[in-house]
């Protein structure tokens, strides 16, 4: 396995990562995917792994990865810019 890699098992998704699989929990937490962000070319260049996917949310490595487009989504609210 690989890291990113999801595997279903009896109807129960594992979710493979370098040292830990994690299993059992919210997708969003499987994930390490606190927003559930939906995984897109967008979700990886914030560092979710690529091409990884579980029920269409991004995969990412650890949750800080996964909070950084919400704080760029913060930090341009009312501007009327794009987060990226």
């Amino acid at each position: 396995m690989e890291p990113g890699d999801v595997v279903n098992i009896l109807g129960v998704d594992h979710v493979f990562y370098e040292e830990v699989m994690r299993t059992g929990g919210t997708v969003a937490w499987n994930n390490q995917n606190p927003g559930n962000i939906v995984r897109s070319g967008e979700a990886e260049s914030y560092g979710a792994y690529s091409g990884k996917q579980n029920g269409g949310f991004a995969v990412f490595p650890d949750e800080g990865r996964a909070t950084k487009p919400f704080a760029a989504i913060w930090r341009d609210a009312g501007t009327g810019r794009s987060p990226r």
